[in-house]
């Protein structure tokens, strides 16, 4: 996958934002007619275009005080210095806000215990496409823990038909739930409220299981933060442990990752396997 697509896709673009955004705010302070006046300028800019570009499901009242903030050290670039750095504080404290609001996603999260199986609800990416010698992640988790991986994968899953392989699982005390889903349902062009109502049913149904689960949030294309609000929100709702998105952009990037540019080579199963593997605990 193009390494634009992964900056964007993983939220590392947000981080650049913030960053740039800083840099604004900093260079803006003392700055006068000259070059520092035109970096602080043209940072702010960059900086909230990378922010917007990034998918994060920023609230709807920190997006404004952003872009408040942003237009308002514009204008505080023409100030002199007393008032200026009054905005410009200000500005910085929006900054970090925005930070401090994403940076609880960005971490992983404790690993969970595993004393039974780990049950993989998944589509394309995980159940394979078939290539001769392919060697999925989940068998090659299987083949460290015999017996403890189920996987029903299904090429072409959506949210919205996956309901029925869930309830085919047989759940026993100290099983977990992998989820790895959606690609299909934002390559397919379902609108957010939809993916947000299909997925909220999804996980009602898991949650009735009373197992843990783990969902992998999905690495986004620009302005589809609408399915990334529904992970987290429905996340916080029913206690999933979000895998975060930077994780799943990681296994895609690389030379031999992909064989299509979607779909995981061997490489690149052995990147999902190392990624799931550190986010649980076997007894």
């Amino acid at each position: 996958m193009h390494p634009l697509l992964i900056y964007i896709g993983s939220g590392w673009i947000f981080w650049g934002g913030v960053i740039t955004l800083l840099v604004s705010c900093l260079s803006g302070i003392g700055a006068g007619k000259g070059w520092r006046l035109h970096l602080a300028q043209t940072a702010a800019v960059l900086g909230i275009l990378q922010i917007a570009l990034s998918s994060t499901p920023v609230p709807g009242w920190l997006w404004w005080l952003l872009l408040l903030a942003t237009a308002g050290t514009m204008a505080a670039l023409q100030f002199r210095y007393g008032k200026r750095r009054i905005v410009q504080g200000v500005f910085g404290a929006v900054i970090l806000a925005a930070a401090v609001f994403e940076l609880p996603y960005w971490l992983d999260g404790e690993p969970v215990a595993v004393r039974g199986r780990v049950r993989i609800l998944a589509d394309s990416i995980s159940s394979g496409i078939g290539f001769a010698g392919e060697r999925v992640w989940s068998v090659q988790l299987d083949e460290e823990r015999p017996g403890r991986i189920e996987n029903r994968a299904v090429p072409g899953s959506r949210v919205s038909t996956s309901r029925r392989t869930l309830e085919q699982f047989r759940f026993c005390p100290g099983d977990v739930l992998v989820i790895e889903l959606g690609g299909n349902d934002l390559l397919g062009g379902v609108p957010g409220a939809e993916f947000r109502r299909k997925l909220d049913g999804l996980l009602g149904v898991a949650a009735s299981f009373d197992v843990p689960v783990l969902m992998f949030e999905l690495p986004l294309p620009p302005f589809r933060s609408s399915y990334l609000r529904a992970q987290r929100e429905l996340a916080a709702k029913y206690g999933v442990t979000l895998i975060p998105r930077r994780r799943f952009a990681a296994v895609l990037s690389g030379g031999g990752s992909t064989v299509d540019g979607l779909h995981l080579s061997n490489y690149g199963h052995g990147k999902m396997a190392a990624v799931v593997r550190r986010c649980l605990l076997f007894d």
